[in-house]
């Protein structure tokens, strides 16, 4: 059949799927007490695959009881694995039910296992012209079928939902060589899932270095079975010794690992497509209680997609949802276990119940709300409210309740952006326990309800979903108390909680881009990095793969020769990576690139690829919905209180380069409105200045002097007007490395002085600039002594001093990350509050809070008032904060993020 267009083959290695999920997800059953935990898993990430890939064929392979060719040949072949439990066999003979409710056809062989099926299906179907394979599995002996990207592995990172793509490429970056070298690779190093021996005391390191060098076991010994054979250096006697010994064991051992394409199973493309039999899984969804499965196939929304850039807490939440999904199931066959099997908790619906419902809520003075990636949860004394979306959309019960009573989240934020999506007021008073425990120690990460469980209570997280639940007020308790504790209360309520429906705000506006810029960037972009590519080729004399840094260090280092010197100019060995592999890491080949061309031209290709692969493509992925991109603001993410930001990350759009640098293009103003930056100048040097009460400075900031001038006439003791541009430079770059604990190692590297000379500059600045000295010294005493520092608005970082002290390195690095902490939480302090204040004085769909990038706020204010408000938002920012040197922010307006041309204000202030 001839075929124009690229269809997909989709191939479920059923067997590996089921065993993934059953060990992923809790024991579920059904009311009729039969196990689904692992069934609802395969559902769940066939229907994704099934969405991810519209599929025009689909084929499920499966294991058979009887022993396979591998248990006759090797009678020990997986002898360690434990006998599966009843409760797995129940399913995997279950499974082949659910798969023919889809209308999924299923192959099977007796004395092969599934595996083999998918090589042999591949094998068959490899021939078929415009055909892309994609094998659905929870185990990776698959990749070693993947080939280019027209063979690929979809599998499970972690959970259920939080997927990866293995196509070549990917399989090389993970192990080192090509998936077809999997074999020889296992030959040598075993598998001891499988209870493969391979040759013992070869590790994973040794093995990869011997499939690198000689390809494929029958090579290899090929090769060191030679009378004049001449060993590589990594190659010990020891190690040969071995492979010699054992020789018939890492051949037998390379068998039992490959894949077989020849099993007795003929397969043929089907004349007509796939069709989901949406019927037939509904039927089966309801007889095994797969409620939230049902609503994925009755929803108007499509199936949640794939994404190009996956937020961590997003991931965790579907797997919430998978684990939530069977809870009730839990509950209604009484299978609390521990403290909690007090009482027997119902599981009822708010929407099929309202007025219960409403009467309940009056009654409380606490309300605590769990929201998954497709539930809400109220948690009450001997109940839980399972609340679907609409209960919201009921507006007029609301209000007096949010005004009246206690909301307690573990994460706060996705549910007010619920309330502000259904124009719903915010609740009046409301506790996020995950910002409580990152204020209480801001090296906390906790991602998932589990963990804020673990945290707060000390015992396990692995009981089921529900139990963890209902220790919700345990958690909230244990938050209050640490934030009590820690005297962080001020910053926790003055800050951070005021910060969420901003953060919420912006995570629900995002940003607009011009789809059809980043369609000709696109192909831009591709035609230089191809055109780059042909002529490292011709460099090197010979084509590898330039997106493997394995093989780009063996192209420089063993075919070109190319070799690292000192500053002496001798030359020293390349460095190595942890995996023992040659570093071709930016920093090594910047070294190098003025005086190898190829080198250069790598750099290019790979700030293209980057381009390419981390802006251009994801955003136009990103911003197929509503033309927009909705980035994810982490109020937690980091340890000195700023923002970071995710999926995608619009804080680090690159502008390093020209070319890189008009990304920005693509980000622009909705209609009829304007992009306006808000931009803190120097904050951080004004906050050092300020903290240390250094009168020089502050008087500079005061008095417009620009602070790098004076800093270079103070150390060089010369007039403002003497001062050169190279002077000026090294000036800057000692102001911010005080900030982040620059040695004079490194202002000599960053400037390109002499290690004395740094050194005299260094002692030079402290000499001119005491206070400065004085300051930090005092906070490296004050840390020693308290195990912890504290911002000018009290936001605290600890330190553990029990396993830091008489460690000096530990010791200095603490002082580094204390003085850091000040000055940078305290300019996140003051952007927060400014954001909050900015947010509270303007209506939010006038004035649009967009993007914070660290001392930057991006705002999208109509045409029809922003000459009236850029100037009130500039003086909010500048009047927000106690510290004595002045405030500057410097304002730029315009269409498009990369054309924002700066204005003065002209008014009267």
């Amino acid at each position: 059949m001839k075929q124009n267009k690229e269809q997909i083959l989709l191939l479920l290695d059923t067997h590996a799927l089921i065993h993934r999920a059953y060990h992923a997800l809790p024991p579920f059953r059904s009311k009729s007490g039969e196990p689904t935990g692992a069934l609802y898993g395969l559902s769940s990430m066939f229907l994704k695959a099934l969405n991810d890939f519209k599929p025009d064929y689909v084929v499920a392979a499966f294991d058979r009881p009887e022993p396979t060719f591998r248990h006759i040949a090797f009678k020990t072949y997986k002898a360690q694995r434990p006998k599966a439990d009843d409760d797995l066999i129940a399913q995997l003979k279950r499974a082949h039910d659910i798969l023919l409710a889809f209308g999924v056809p299923i192959l099977d062989a007796a004395g092969f296992e599934a595996d083999d099926i998918l090589g042999t299906i591949v094998e068959q179907a490899d021939k078929i012209k415009n055909l892309k394979i994609i094998i659905v599995s929870g185990d990776a002996d698959t990749f070693q079928l993947v080939d280019d990207d027209h063979i690929v592995v979809y599998t499970m990172h972690k959970g259920i939902q939080d997927t990866v793509i293995y196509d070549q490429k990917q399989v090389e970056e993970r192990y080192g060589f090509l998936p077809k070298q999997l074999i020889d690779y296992k030959g040598l190093r075993g598998d001891a899932s499988d209870n493969i021996a391979g040759v013992p005391g070869i590790g994973e390191k040794t093995a990869t270095k011997l499939i690198k060098y000689f390809g494929t076991l029958e090579n290899l010994y090929k090769t060191i079975e030679q009378k004049d054979f001449a060993s590589p250096s990594f190659l010990k006697p020891r190690i040969l010794e071995l492979l010699m010994i054992h020789k018939k064991d890492a051949l037998f051992s390379k068998t039992l690992a490959t894949i077989r394409r020849d099993a007795p199973v003929q397969f043929n493309l089907p004349k007509h497509p796939f069709v989901f039999d949406i019927e037939g899984a509904k039927k089966i969804f309801i007889k095994l209680g797969f409620v939230a499965l049902l609503r994925r196939l009755t929803s108007r929304e499509p199936i949640t997609p794939i994404k190009t850039a996956i937020n961590k807490r997003e991931a965790t939440a579907l797997t919430r949802a998978e684990r939530g999904e069977q809870a009730s199931l839990l509950f209604s066959n009484n299978m609390l276990s521990g403290k909690q099997q007090k009482k027997n908790i119902d599981i009822v619906s708010a929407w099929k119940n309202k007025k219960d419902f409403w009467k309940e809520l009056q009654v409380m003075d606490n309300l605590y709300f769990y929201k998954d990636a497709e539930n809400i949860y109220m948690i009450g004394d001997e109940k839980t409210w399972n609340l679907e979306y609409e209960i919201f959309s009921a507006q007029k019960e609301w209000p007096p309740i949010l005004g009246s009573k206690f909301f307690i989240f573990p994460f706060a934020k996705e549910f007010i952006k619920i309330l502000q999506k259904n124009k719903l007021p915010m609740p009046k008073r409301y506790f996020d326990c995950a910002l409580a425990f990152w204020d209480s120690d801001s090296t906390f990460r906790g991602d998932s309800i589990e963990e804020l469980f673990h945290h707060a209570i000390g015992e396990s997280a692995t009981t089921d979903f529900y139990n963890v639940l209902m220790r919700l007020p345990d958690i909230h308790k244990k938050a209050s108390e640490l934030l009590k504790k820690k005297n962080i209360e001020a910053v926790y309520s003055e800050i951070e909680i005021p910060l969420i429906p901003v953060l919420s705000t912006m995570e629900i506006l995002g940003i607009a881009v011009d789809k059809s810029f980043l369609e000709k960037f696109k192909k831009e972009t591709s035609f230089f990095r191809e055109k780059l590519k042909k002529n490292i080729y011709a460099i090197s004399g010979s084509h590898f793969n330039i997106d493997s840094p394995a093989q780009v260090g063996d192209i420089l280092v063993n075919k070109l020769n190319i070799v690292q010197t000192n500053k002496k100019g001798t030359s020293t060995k390349w460095k190595l990576t942890s995996t023992g592999k040659i570093s071709t890491r930016e920093s090594e080949l910047v070294k190098l690139q003025d005086e190898y061309p190829i080198i250069k031209l790598i750099l290019e290709y790979r700030e293209l690829s980057k381009i390419l692969t981390t802006y251009i493509e994801p955003l136009l992925e990103l911003s197929k919905i509503d033309g927009r991109i909705h980035t994810t603001f982490n109020q937690e993410g980091t340890v000195t209180g700023r923002l970071s930001s995710d999926s995608p990350n619009l804080q680090n759009i690159p502008i390093r380069s020209d070319f890189s640098a008009r990304i920005r293009n693509a980000f622009v103003s909705s209609h009829g409105f304007t992009l306006v930056s808000f931009d803190y100048a120097q904050i951080e040097l004004k906050i050092l200045a300020s903290l240390a009460n250094d009168t020089k400075m502050i008087n500079a900031f005061k008095n417009g002097i620009d602070i790098h001038l004076l800093t270079a006439a103070e150390i060089n003791n010369i007039a403002l007007d003497k001062v050169t541009q190279k002077m000026r430079s090294a000036a800057k770059a000692i102001n911010f490395g005080i900030i982040y604990g620059m040695g004079i190692r490194q202002l000599a590297q960053n400037t390109g002085m002499t290690q004395d000379e740094a050194s005299k500059f260094y002692k030079e600045y402290f000499d001119d600039f005491p206070k400065i000295r004085g300051y930090i010294d005092e906070v490296k005493k004050f840390v020693h002594k308290n195990g912890f520092v504290s911002t000018l608005y009290g936001r605290r970082r600890f330190f553990d001093l029990q396993n830091t002290q008489g460690n000096r390195f530990l010791e200095a690095e603490m002082e580094r990350m204390a003085v850091n902490a000040i000055i940078q939480g305290t300019d996140s302090d003051i952007m927060k509050q400014a954001m909050i204040a900015v947010y509270n004085k303007f209506d939010s769909q006038t004035v649009r809070p967009l993007l914070q990038i660290h001392d930057e706020m991006i705002y999208e204010i109509s045409d029809n008032v922003v000459n009236g408000v850029i100037f009130q938002i500039k003086r909010i920012m500048e009047n927000i904060s106690i510290i004595e040197a002045p405030l500057s922010v410097e304002v730029k307006i315009g269409k498009r993020w990369s054309e924002l041309k700066s204005i003065r204000d002209t008014t009267n202030q």
